[in-house]
């Protein structure tokens, strides 16, 4: 498959797979935050944010490793599949004792705490979908994982809905979430063996000691990229209670459905900017770069028309009995900006094996997340989180910016380059004065304009078309 085609192909295949499977999890989420109170909420968006931070520190990081190598050599695929298995077995016991550890030292409310061990044991499933899920990622086969995501989604949704119809409760719930990750795994894996290689069992020692002499910047960046998603949450049940991190999650869950359209962009690009980082520069250069363009034209405008129909939103998504949300969105809505750019950048340096300098920019968001929240948490509360997390985004983005203009390639801002603001000032004028109607109605305006508004301003040029055309024959 060319370049262009695998980079639309798996984007595609990710980002609808992701946005029907948020949008049937986002269903879930707002039936388990009016059947169960924005409490049970806040119990069940911990133990995801514990999970999902365990879940993540527990691979080490080397998912990124095997796709890196493996997309420059698919030989190995089996070798890398097999021995990664078994050590992620390893370790996912580990950090489910490790997490079931941390509950303790929390001490949430007893639901909560609850629901946190149960989530312990589901990182045993979700370790071997990861390696499944990595080894697809190197060979460009992000369908299979998308097939996989889908079936865990549908299950988790549908078993889900029934029991809370029949009145189930948060313990019920979680346990639904729990089997989901079963589900995902064998799905994953089966395609896994099937369509790349099989798992190759025995190992040699200097494979491993390979392994583990990437593991110490790879599994920090894990560990700091985890803390960054996973404190705000953790913090605000800790210090405020479960239901302002039941408000918090409600608000940020429709946040995460926008980043997640720019991540599976940012999974469909490494692997193939990883081919090109060192057989031929050029074409890494302005893959990378036509990338951080497009990428931000739709960041731009989705933030725009979300932060003036943040009120309209929510009201049709949660109902009336959560406003509160609205400023909530209004703020972290911006993140999807600098997390619309932040992968490409992240990916860029990893695929020529600069992770170092991608671990400087995980560390310095996390500590900037971790401070603003102590900060601001006691006097803002849900607000305050909102804005520790964007101002450790723009940090982000500003250390990986730095270190991409100063050891890849030059980057500058440019009026081309704030041709998107422009038309993305314009669409929002038109939505705010439209916002009363139907929330269809400044939606659709919006989109046509902005779109008439890029070709009339020529912000898409021809030689941008010309270079896609000149990389859709490069394989």
């Amino acid at each position: 498959m060319n370049a262009v085609m695998s980079i639309i192909s798996n984007t595609a295949a990710r980002t609808f797979t992701e946005i029907l499977n948020r949008l049937g999890s986002a269903i879930f989420w707002i039936l388990i935050a009016r059947k169960l109170g924005v409490s049970g909420l806040g119990s069940i968006a911990f133990a995801m944010s514990l999970f999902t931070l365990f879940s993540a520190i527990s691979t080490l990081g080397l998912g990124t490793v095997v796709i890196r190598d493996v997309a420059r050599d698919r030989d190995r695929a089996g070798q890398y599949f097999g021995q990664l298995l078994k050590l992620g077995l390893f370790l996912s016991v580990l950090f489910a004792v490790l997490m079931i550890g941390a509950v303790f030292v929390l001490r949430p409310n007893p639901e909560s705490s609850y629901a946190a061990m149960a989530m312990a044991f589901a990182l045993i499933p979700a370790s071997g979908f990861y390696w499944s899920k990595s080894i697809l990622s190197a060979a460009e086969k992000m369908g299979y994982i998308a097939i996989a995501r889908t079936a865990e989604n549908i299950f988790k949704v549908g078993t889900g809905l029934v029991l809370l119809m029949y009145g189930a409760g948060i313990r019920e719930m979680i346990l639904v979430f729990m089997f989901s990750k079963v589900v995902s795994f064998v799905i994953c894996f089966r395609y896994a063996v099937d369509r790349v290689a099989p798992p190759v069992w025995q190992g040699e020692h200097s494979f491993l000691r390979y392994l583990l002499k990437q593991a110490p910047s790879f599994s920090l960046i894990t560990v700091f990229n985890g803390l960054f998603w996973s404190l705000s949450v953790i913090l605000l049940t800790r210090l405020k209670g479960e239901a302002d991190a039941g408000l918090f999650s409600a608000a940020f869950k429709l946040v995460e459905l926008c980043i997640a359209v720019s991540f599976a962009y940012g999974q469909a690009f490494f692997p193939v900017v990883s081919r090109f980082a060192h057989k031929d520069y050029k074409i890494f250069e302005n893959l990378s770069k036509k990338s951080i363009k497009y990428i931000s034209m739709f960041t731009i405008a989705v933030t725009a028309g979300t932060t003036v129909m943040a009120p309209q939103i929510i009201s049709l998504i949660y109902g009336a009995n959560m406003t509160e949300a609205v400023p909530i969105l209004r703020i972290s809505i911006w993140l999807v900006i600098p997390f619309g750019i932040i992968p490409v950048l992240a990916y860029s340096l990893i695929s020529r094996n600069m992770q170092k300098l991608d671990l400087m920019a995980n560390i310095a968001a996390t500590g900037v997340v971790f401070v603003a929240n102590l900060v601001l948490l006691p006097f803002l509360g849900t607000l305050g989180t909102a804005i520790a997390m964007l101002l450790a985004g723009l940090v982000f983005f500003a250390v990986e910016f730095y270190w991409v203009s100063k050891k890849l390639f030059r980057m500058t801002i440019s009026f081309q380059s704030l041709k998107p603001v422009y038309g993305a000032a314009i669409m929002s004028f038109i939505i705010f004065l439209l916002k009363d109607t139907l929330i269809v109605i400044p939606i659709f305006t919006g989109v046509v304009l902005y779109v008439f508004y890029l070709w009339i301003s020529k912000t898409l040029t021809q030689m941008d078309i010309n270079y896609l055309r000149q990389l859709d024959s490069v394989r």
